[in-house]
């Protein structure tokens, strides 16, 4: 029998929604390692820079078990700059991030993209299936929907499996984002 405590990757470990899942990985006996962009904060912490397709993960995936990648761009921006930061983080990083997962033995790979995969809205119609054909709306749907449609690719025969969660509006005590606007 394995006592060994299972360890889990957490990418945009410090951001609103990794602040929530930090605790409850660890409350139910993961070993959480965080993804940080600068210094580390403590023992479990491994700095990584910036999320980019040149980020260096082997130190961080080393002994992990699963990674949830929480990290993205997310602010809405329409100009020249903001397309390339979404290509380069949420669909390049997070690519590259699943093709070293898979390099490290990694079995299990959680993905947060978004209901905006789907489009803005989905009233007066059935409600959204996972099968349902992507059609994102904005710069950051259509580049979660891509990283998506890469991680279906790098997925099958990788021995690794990938989840892919779709939140509507992330809200909840100190939420920034849409929710503030309300």
């Amino acid at each position: 029998m394995n006592d060994r405590r299972r360890t889990v990757l957490v990418t945009g470990a410090s951001g609103f929604v990794g602040r929530h899942v930090v605790p409850e990985l660890a409350q139910n006996d993961w070993l959480v390692r965080r993804a940080v962009r600068t210094l580390p904060l403590d023992a479990n912490d491994v700095a990584i820079g910036s999320l980019s397709p040149a980020t260096d993960w082997r130190a961080a995936l080393e002994g992990v078990d699963a990674v949830v990648h929480l990290a993205a761009r997310v602010h809405q921006q329409s100009d020249e700059q903001a397309i390339e930061l979404y290509r380069n983080v949420n669909i390049e990083g997070t690519l590259h991030l699943a093709r070293s997962a898979v390099a490290a033995g990694v079995r299990d790979f959680v993905f947060v993209s978004t209901i905006l995969v789907h489009g803005r809205s989905n009233y007066g119609r059935p409600p959204f299936r996972e099968d349902d054909v992507l059609t994102p709306r904005g710069l950051y749907g259509n580049s979660k929907a891509a990283a998506e449609v890469g991680l279906k690719e790098i997925a099958p025969g990788s021995g690794m499996r990938v989840t892919v969660i779709r939140p509507p509006l992330i809200y909840g005590a100190g939420a920034k984002g849409n929710f503030a606007l309300l």
